[in-house]
């Protein structure tokens, strides 16, 4: 029999063919087979259904919808701009009913995602809207170009621009369906952070979405992190809380701000969160705090204990030889403790300290990251009091924004000293 499904010049149409046996309110279908084919959706169904009270079935499912963004416009459904969203197809052992869809040894793969795993679909979930449970593993997953897709940054902004951008963040397609899912990745990439395997419990109802990342090794280190996406509001909100110990320093600044001149491992705990229609309005929202430990690691680019030998001098000639500043130079430390408090998108970093074989460092500043500018102050402190000037170095002063960052020395400080 053929079957003409509703907007047929879009799906086209269906086949099937089955041995039916018992009476009109008790069916009994075998040998089923059921294909639909068309440029959109390719769907295909090997099996056996009983129609009583509701009808149920089981057999071998595949569907394939090799163009998302054609089958999403034939259902008036507008997907976010982007090289993704582009194919999915599953195949697997299916069984249910017209309420609710069983899988399992399924094989799913989403533009090039790809898994293995059991799930469950009800089509009206508690929120009237379907819901889809289960477990899954996959390969290496770039999430990357869908951040980019809901207009989340990926990349620092030019050196030539100002400012984040009025992209809007759209985060209204996390209110089509309610899900759990238990997921375990290969490995998981967002821009230049590298997850590596892990382990995440995923939950959407209403439009928020949460990833709980129960094991990580993000560049080296270990522990847990959740972010969570809100799109349920009229204005989109996000949040991260993260754990992680035995971090990795230099590549962690290196993906988050292209900084690469401090090397050590240690431990990090932030949590933050934010709210915007649009990228800056986000950035210039974020609130909360966070705290560093890393332990026997190098700061580059400058030489604090020949800095601090010019102090004695550096007062008679407001000037400083250039030599503890270079390429090659660097500074030691036994541990860097540091903390922070956001809000409105502006960081005062505090209780800042570093720890020499020979000398201390405190200081302070504030990062803002709304406005991408900067201001760091560093105050050493020799252990030998009769080193540097009264036993401090040369106090310095780290002032720009995401273009470049200048450094000046804090010549009344040193005065007082």
């Amino acid at each position: 029999m053929d079957i003409t499904a509703p907007a047929a010049a879009a799906l086209g149409k269906a086949r099937a063919t089955t041995n039916i046996v018992g009476t009109l309110d008790d069916l009994t279908f075998s040998n089923v087979n059921f294909e639909h084919n068309s440029g959109l959706l390719n769907l295909l169904f090997n099996g056996d259904a009983h129609l009583k009270d509701e009808l149920t079935f089981a057999g071998n499912l595949t569907i394939a919808a090799p163009d998302l963004r054609k089958l999403a416009a034939a259902a008036d459904t507008q997907l976010p701009a982007g090289d993704v969203y582009k194919s999915f197809s599953l195949t697997g052992l299916t069984s249910g009913s017209s309420k609710d869809v069983m899988l399992k040894n399924a094989v799913v793969q989403f533009d090039k995602i790809k898994g293995t795993g059991e799930a469950a679909m009800t089509f009206a979930g508690a929120n009237g809207k379907p819901r889809l449970t289960g477990t899954l593993s996959t390969g290496d997953i770039d999430i990357t170009p869908y951040a980019s897709a809901s207009g989340a940054p990926t990349d620092a902004p030019a050196t030539t621009t100002k400012g984040w951008g009025a992209t809007p963040i759209d985060l209204q397609p996390l209110r089509l369906v309610d899900a759990a899912l238990s997921l375990k990745a290969a490995g998981i990439k967002f821009d230049k952070f590298d997850f590596g395997p892990s382990n995440i419990a995923i939950a959407l109802a209403n439009g928020k979405l949460t990833a709980d990342l129960k094991q990580t090794s993000l560049f080296g280190g270990a522990g847990g992190a959740s972010f969570t996406a809100d799109g349920s509001g009229s204005v989109p909100a996000i949040a991260l809380k993260a754990k992680l110990d035995g971090l990795a320093l230099k590549p962690f600044l290196v993906a988050a701000a292209g900084f690469d001149m401090v090397e050590g491992k240690g431990d990090v705990e932030i949590d933050i969160a934010g709210s915007g229609a649009n990228v800056q309005a986000l950035m210039s929202s974020l609130a909360g705090k966070g705290d560093f430990l890393f332990d026997n690691g190098v700061l580059k680019g400058v030489n604090l204990q020949e800095l601090g030998k010019a102090a004695q001098t550096a007062l008679t000639n407001k000037s400083i030889s250039l030599g503890a500043f270079s390429a090659n130079s660097q500074t030691s430390f036994n541990a860097l403790n540091a903390g922070f408090a956001m809000k409105d998108g502006v960081a005062l970093l505090t209780g800042l300290k570093l720890d020499a074989d020979s000398f201390n460092v405190s200081g302070g500043g504030a990062l803002d990251i709304g406005k991408q500018q900067i201001v760091l102050s560093l105050f050493p402190e020799f252990k030998d009091k009769k080193a540097g000037l009264n036993g401090f170095g040369l106090p310095i002063k780290l002032e720009g924004g995401w273009g470049g960052v200048g450094l000046s020395l804090d010549w009344d400080f040193l005065r007082e000293k």
